[in-house]
């Protein structure tokens, strides 16, 4: 089983189209949403644990993990929507590196940098990658994204 990207994006462009009309944004979003892909790529290796050589307990947190990956799909998923990245042509097939601190640091060079849609696509191959290296299963992805979906949903409502 793979990622539905065409769903993924579908489901994207309605809730950034609610977020901002509620939030009355009219100026370009995507410097906006590579900065908070970063940030929850961040957010993400802090649950990972695995670079704090410092700590006794370096043993991931897996439930959390999961969370900030799932916050980095939906980034990923409003980025290449402003990138014009077309989610059919999109090769799925995973890149991974040779340890997870790689992975990550090259994530957050391509994303810092992602200007096209051919580097949005290498991005989230790396992603893809970094996700099975972390022991994620596209199932649980799947599920959590969607219950993240409609988390995202009641929060425009109690704004709104």
């Amino acid at each position: 089983m793979e990622m539905d990207l065409r769903t993924l994006f579908r489901k994207q462009h309605e809730l950034n189209r609610r977020i901002i009309k509620q939030q009355g944004l009219q100026e370009d979003l995507t410097e906006n949403q590579k900065l908070a892909l970063l940030v929850e790529l961040g957010e993400l290796a802090n649950e990972w644990r695995g670079f704090k050589v410092w700590r006794s307990d370096r043993s991931p947190r897996r439930l959390e993990m999961l969370e900030e990956y799932i916050d980095c799909l939906h980034f990923f998923a409003s980025t290449g929507l402003m990138l014009k990245v077309d989610p059919g042509a999109v090769e799925m097939r995973a890149i991974r590196l040779e340890d997870t601190i790689s992975q990550f640091r090259e994530l957050f060079q391509i994303i810092a940098g992602m200007e096209t849609a051919e580097d949005w696509e290498g991005a989230f191959r790396l992603f893809l990658g970094l996700g099975g290296m972390l022991g994620l299963t596209q199932v649980e992805i799947e599920a959590a994204h969607a219950r993240k979906h409609q988390i995202n949903y009641q929060r425009l409502g109690e704004e709104g």
